[in-house]
């Protein structure tokens, strides 16, 4: 299962793959982490709160909104920054 992740205005969209499910979130509530600075796995949370289904995400399922995986950790890492809590 992946995550198709995506921001519109001032909101973020996470697309569920396989069951089509969309969390959508003002992007200044939204705060994605990781656990360990060497880790690959993201949780998401809205203000505060796990978003269910979307805890210890790994890097590799989580997809760009072009439908391409990011290249890399630091380039979901600077998308998540540039994207989120504004």
């Amino acid at each position: 299962m992946s995550w198709i992740i995506k921001k519109e205005g001032n909101y973020i969209y996470a697309t569920n793959t396989s069951s089509g499910l969309v969390h959508d979130f003002h992007s200044a509530n939204m705060r994605i982490s990781k656990k360990k600075n060497s880790s690959d796995l993201f949780s998401f949370f809205v203000n505060g709160i796990e978003v269910p289904g979307m805890c210890n995400v790994h890097i590799s399922d989580i997809v760009a909104e072009n439908g391409t995986d990011f290249t890399d950790l630091s380039s979901f890492e600077n998308w998540k920054n540039l994207n989120t809590g504004e």
